[in-house]
């Protein structure tokens, strides 16, 4: 089944990341791990984190790194239009920043809609 949650998405690759340490035998006693991402990362890799750190994976967690990570995509999305505008090289006409920021909030109702039809909480765990 595909994951359709944060939580979901963390616990498949925390099981993905045992079973790769298993594959590899007694070679990975205790290794140092360190967990990198990008962009929608924000959302999982923060609880693939604390499922390291909590489970009996023989690693030590060093470090996390996220590039661009979409933490908080009801927060972030809203200020693209803003910011591009404020910072060349991406000054575009005012229309069009009224016109991108219709389309995000028409993404968002869509999938707010979407979640709530299929009885599932949005997923946030920075609230």
């Amino acid at each position: 089944p595909v994951a359709t949650t944060a939580n979901q998405t963390a616990a498949r690759i925390y099981q993905v990341l045992g079973a790769s340490l298993k594959a590899q035998g007694g070679n990975v006693a205790r290794r140092d791990l360190y967990i990198m991402g990008y962009s929608a990362c924000g959302q999982y890799l923060p609880v693939v984190a604390v499922n390291v750190l909590e489970g009996n994976l023989p690693v030590r967690l060093r470090g996390i790194a996220m590039g661009n990570g979409l933490i908080d995509p009801l927060t972030q999305i809203p200020t693209w239009g803003p910011y591009l505008f404020a910072n060349p090289p991406f000054v575009v006409e005012h229309q069009q920043i009224d016109w991108a920021l219709s389309i995000f909030d028409r993404a968002l109702d869509m999938a707010d809609s979407a979640t709530a039809a299929a009885g599932a909480p949005i997923p946030s765990h920075f609230q």
